[in-house]
């Protein structure tokens, strides 16, 4: 609930017109396929390695499907 609380106080009309230009880009080229992108990202994931210990479940790392070389 906290969580759903913080999120919804972060929106603003410029955050939600991103999302829906984003929605509605992701449905357009199911419907055409012809690629089309309007909107930003809502998240940006990084990094910083692929080296790691953990064998997660989830993460790719964890289950060793890596797009970039070792190291």
């Amino acid at each position: 609930m906290r969580d759903t609380l913080n999120f919804l106080s972060k929106l603003s009309w410029r955050r939600l017109y991103n999302i829906a230009a984003v929605l509605v880009s992701f449905y357009y080229t199911r419907l055409t396929g012809k690629a089309r992108q309007w909107g930003l990202p809502f998240t940006i994931s990084l990094e910083p390695t692929t080296a790691c210990n953990l064998r997660c479940p989830e993460c790719p790392s964890g289950l060793r499907a890596f797009y970039a070389p070792n190291g």
